[in-house]
């Protein structure tokens, strides 16, 4: 059988350092009036004075008294839980549990899995990223609680009935919203990984250290690569490796295509070879992330995946969200999304064929993945694919 070998790249721009943080000022004792007055009702802030607090300690520091608590009434609603009324959800007191403020959370997003998997929320897209953004941020909250406050087995249960309900909530959540907008709940999630932690997608992908592509579920390790087959394509993912032909961006994440032609059956009368029957063809994948020696893969994306709303809120709760590497990754999703939806070129003669018609298809067959001359072909479509839904959202490429 023949085989030829093709290979797609995504390019990244220099790295680009974050802006300093603003150091924020002293408070002033109007200032800690002001404060003590959002620790007990932030309601009673009027838009001067939440202004007042911004610009002297700051936007995280107003945002972490601002922020709701996780109580059930709150996750229930249909918007984004109100603001708290008491202590910021991280901060327990001597007199808190730290399992049963938890447990809270817990019982607020089960609460909410019961809720959507009969009513739809009553939300714009305001009102889904605020609610978005809140989950996100409580529940990693609880999990960094969990991991720092409890002991024993009661960690490993508590972080188990955290992640079970969230997920339960999330994936009622997501089918509703979506109807809602108007959206493809596939493409919401897709839009929202920087917000949704992996473990809770709608399919199952695992985070590999040292490897930027998520991994399907079901993948098998073999000597350090992942091995999955999604229809006629046998997928193998790659280690990141730093490499000196990155010359002109931080990372590339590529796929290279290995095609095959169909096997066949014959029969052969006076010395002629009549085929009637194909065997269909495998075709190998291989995606990898290449950066370039010495980059930090953490430092922010510089456009694309890593900068849009849903990407820089996320990346405000972990880093990860906002990252060269989410970025990379975002592309090597893109290529194992692609091959999902697009079933493998056909060969383009049917059997009966003689043997002669059947070598004569196989230049033609050669074009249905990549026509070197018109730049076509399924090769160019799953570039054009993640060059649309990874550079073409957020801050543009410069």
């Amino acid at each position: 059988m023949h085989h030829r070998h093709l290979s797609q790249t995504k390019a990244k721009p220099p790295q680009q350092k974050a802006a300093p943080k603003p150091v924020p000022t002293a408070p002033t004792p109007a200032t800690a009036d002001l404060v003590q007055l959002a620790q007990q009702d932030p309601t009673q802030l009027s838009t001067g004075d939440v202004m007042q607090l911004q610009r002297t300690i700051g936007n995280q520091a107003v945002h972490q008294l601002l922020r709701p608590l996780p109580t059930t009434d709150a996750i229930q609603r249909e918007g984004p839980p109100a603001p708290a009324k008491d202590a910021p959800a991280d901060e327990t007191t001597a007199e808190e549990d730290p399992k049963a403020v938890a447990q809270k959370l817990i019982d607020g997003f089960n609460a909410a899995a019961k809720k959507y998997k009969t009513d739809t929320p009553d939300i714009d897209e305001d009102k889904f990223n605020e609610q978005m953004n809140s989950w996100y941020t409580q529940l990693h909250e609880k999990e960094k609680l969990i991991e720092d406050k409890v002991k024993g087995d009661d960690k490993d249960k508590l972080k188990t009935a955290l992640h079970n309900a969230y997920q339960s909530a999330i994936r009622e959540f997501m089918p509703k919203a979506a109807s809602k907008l108007g959206k493809d709940v596939g493409e919401l999630y897709h839009q929202n990984r920087g917000r949704i932690p992996i473990w809770a997608w709608e399919a199952e992908y695992n985070k590999v250290k040292g490897i930027s592509t998520p991994v399907p579920g079901g993948a098998k390790k073999e000597k350090g690569e992942y091995k999955v087959a999604i229809g006629q394509f046998d997928v193998v993912i790659k280690p990141d490796a730093e490499s000196d032909e990155v010359e002109d961006s931080d990372g590339v994440t590529k796929f290279d295509i290995k095609w095959s032609y169909p096997g066949y059956s014959y029969n052969e009368k006076d010395g002629v070879k009549t085929i009637n029957a194909l065997t269909p063809p495998r075709h190998t994948v291989t995606i990898q992330t290449l950066y370039k020696p010495g980059v930090d893969k953490t430092a922010d994306s510089g456009y694309g995946r890593g900068t849009t709303e849903a990407d820089t809120s996320g990346g405000k709760v972990t880093t990860e969200s906002d990252s060269l590497e989410f970025h990379e990754g975002m592309h090597g999703m893109d290529f194992l999304q692609f091959l999902q939806d697009n079933p493998a070129p056909g060969f383009p003669k049917e059997t009966p064929m003689t043997m002669e018609e059947y070598e004569a298809a196989q230049p033609e067959f050669d074009k249905l993945f990549y026509d070197e001359k018109e730049k076509t072909g399924y090769i160019v479509r799953m570039d054009e694919y993640s060059e649309h839904r990874t550079h073409g959202v957020g801050e543009p490429k410069h």
